[in-house]
């Protein structure tokens, strides 16, 4: 059983009455991109997500997208839900991270209750710490593609400025792939 949070019932009945299915090319683009992993604690293996900048049947444009193929009804209440049937195009959004940085940051591991942080570099050498499971980075100096992992050892008591994250991510739900 799941509650339905009060406002969510027309997402959730439109989200019911059929298929939604993402396009060749929009699956091609995110298997390109690649979507993140779950955790360690198991946290995101009900859905499959990966950031990109979206373009809207409206003509509005998101950069700050995530297209989660999930099997459960979109029931969060932290998150920001569309129907992946307003996607006319799927890119790379400049403010995701890459990859690699973004795996590593769904696998860091606990030190402490909640306390799991990735830290990743820019080409410059500035230093952020990531807290946890993240997929875009905004603030720096330089697209968030360019981020690497560091190399230094993570010391809790003297870590980088966290990296800055959007305010706002609308994450956009399609059914798993057939």
């Amino acid at each position: 059983m799941t509650a339905v949070p009060k406002g969510r019932e027309k997402l959730i009945d439109q989200w019911n009455a059929g298929a939604i299915h993402l396009g060749h090319d929009q699956s091609q683009m995110l298997h390109q991109i690649g979507a993140n992993a779950p955790s360690f604690l198991g946290i995101g293996s009900e859905a499959e997500d990966t950031p990109c900048a979206v373009m809207c049947r409206s003509g509005e444009t998101i950069e700050f997208a995530i297209v989660t193929r999930q099997a459960e009804a979109p029931v969060h209440d932290w998150r920001e839900y569309r129907l992946a049937t307003e996607i006319v195009e799927i890119s790379e959004s400049s403010y995701a991270l890459p990859l690699e940085v973004r795996l590593a940051s769904d696998r860091a591991e606990e030190i402490a209750m909640g306390f799991a942080h990735t830290i990743i570099e820019m080409r410059d050498g500035e230093e952020f710490t990531l807290g946890g499971s993240s997929f875009f980075v905004i603030g720096t100096r330089f697209a968030a593609k360019e981020a690497r992992l560091s190399a230094r050892h993570i010391d809790a008591m003297n870590l980088p400025h966290p990296a800055r994250r959007p305010d706002k991510v609308i994450y956009f739900v399609a059914d798993p792939q057939p």
